[in-house]
């Protein structure tokens, strides 16, 4: 018992002495991060924002390429609804120059130059079938008739003796030219109404002499809204040399130029294109490709949707998920850290209980009760206690009775000598 209390005296003394002494910051950092609650939070923390920092990214480049994608996906959709439309007008056109072409009375009169007879002819189809522009042109491309609608009062003008010889699709069908389709051409021409859709097509008599050429066309402007609605994206129409012919935009300040394109784009690879441009102030992204009528290169035909929505939607959806991630973050650092708690509270409880138990404390006790494996360290802890403090009490016990046997035979030892 002395040993052990003399003992216990030298351990508080240094521990006295220890606590006197000044503890450098850094001995004290790694004491912190050596304990067991750092050893079992910090690396879930760090996992836990390493998961989250990952899942933020990878769902947000999901996002972003699904938005990309669905966008991308709308652009050539509607580059396909505006060049489906086209060709739709162009099969339009074939269809009124036939019902004009097998008119009865049209072959003679066309081959008469009799306008006012094409005019009551062709009219009544003209206005019925809603054409806005129908020209009848004779063998030498000169032009006999032409009804015309105005853009903005919407009444027909009527116009003649015009030159038509230098259009391709009046002198491909005047040279009694074909292409791998027919005898029948379409293109773009510039009018004094602005540009049109032309469709141009023969008129034979009943031997298959040819007469003259009839067309029928519609104004771009027209046309490229109704490619608008159809489409949902602005329309865009350029020469073959990328110049701009028309477009369902609002003329800038500064011109149509972000608009136009180098036709090598196109003529290099034969499809579409995809390019960014700055109109108005807003992001646009677009799409070129071809414009192909009967097999022929006619233009270049482009939609374009405004862009800054992408941006707009990847950083909400950034800022959702990481939110979303955050607050996942925290509640799981939350939970780890209570978790924790609940496994090296009663494991620190049992180290002080133990470093008592050691410097001598044996009336000790964790009150630890359980059913895991800290509780039934615990348990055996106690017992253990418990045995040492009867065995410390035991030993006590015989040590007072030797001391009291010694000095009783200290005792009879001097009387012996005495007598």
């Amino acid at each position: 018992m002395d040993i052990t209390s003399s003992a216990f005296e030298r351990s508080s003394g240094d521990s006295q002495d220890f606590g006197k002494k000044p503890v450098p910051t850094l001995n004290r950092l790694i004491g912190v991060f050596a304990s067991l609650r750092a050893k079992l939070i910090i690396p879930y923390v760090i996992l836990t924002l390493l998961i989250a920092m990952v899942g933020v990214y990878v769902i947000t480049r999901l996002v972003t390429s699904s938005l990309s994608e669905r966008f991308t996906n709308q652009l050539l959709e509607a580059s396909r609804v505006a060049g489906d439309g086209i060709v739709r007008k162009e099969r339009t056109h074939l269809e009124d120059l036939r019902l004009m072409a097998f008119t009865e009375g049209v072959p003679e009169a066309l081959v008469a130059r009799d306008s006012q007879a094409l005019q009551d002819l062709l009219f009544p189809i003209v206005l019925n079938s809603g054409i806005q522009a129908t020209t009848v042109v004779d063998l030498t491309g000169t032009e006999i008739i032409t009804l015309a609608r105005h853009p903005s009062s919407a009444e027909y003008i009527v116009s003649e003796g015009g030159d038509f010889s230098q259009f391709k699709i009046v002198s491909d069908i005047l040279k009694n030219d074909q292409d791998g389709i027919g005898d029948k051409y379409a293109g773009l021409l510039v009018t004094s109404f602005g540009p049109y859709l032309f469709t141009s097509a023969p008129v034979r008599d009943a031997n298959g002499e040819l007469l003259g050429v009839l067309l029928a066309g519609t104004s771009l402007d027209t046309l490229l809204s109704d490619m608008k609605n159809q489409s949902l994206a602005d329309v865009i129409l350029l020469d073959n040399d990328g110049s701009l012919v028309s477009t369902t935009f609002v003329k800038p300040e500064t011109g149509f130029g972000p608009v136009e394109i180098n036709p090598g784009l196109i003529n290099e690879t034969k499809q579409s294109v995809t390019l960014d441009f700055d109109l108005y102030g807003r992001d646009y992204k677009s799409t070129y490709a071809p414009l192909v009528i009967r097999s022929n290169e006619t233009g270049i035909l482009g939609v374009a949707l405004p862009s800054n929505f992408i941006l707009t939607t990847m950083a909400t959806s950034r800022t959702t998920f990481s939110l979303i991630f955050s607050a996942g973050t925290l509640a799981t650092i939350v939970v780890g850290y209570l978790l924790a708690q609940s496994i090296a509270k009663p494991i620190l409880r049992l180290r002080s209980v133990s470093q008592a138990v050691a410097a001598g404390d044996l009336n000790q006790n964790t009150g630890l009760r359980g059913t895991d494996e800290i509780g039934e360290l615990a348990g055996a802890f106690d017992i253990m206690t418990l045995r040492l403090r009867d065995r410390t009490a035991e030993a006590a016990r015989l040590y007072d009775e030797t001391l009291l046997r010694n000095k009783e035979l200290a005792e009879i030892n001097a009387r012996l000598q005495t007598a």
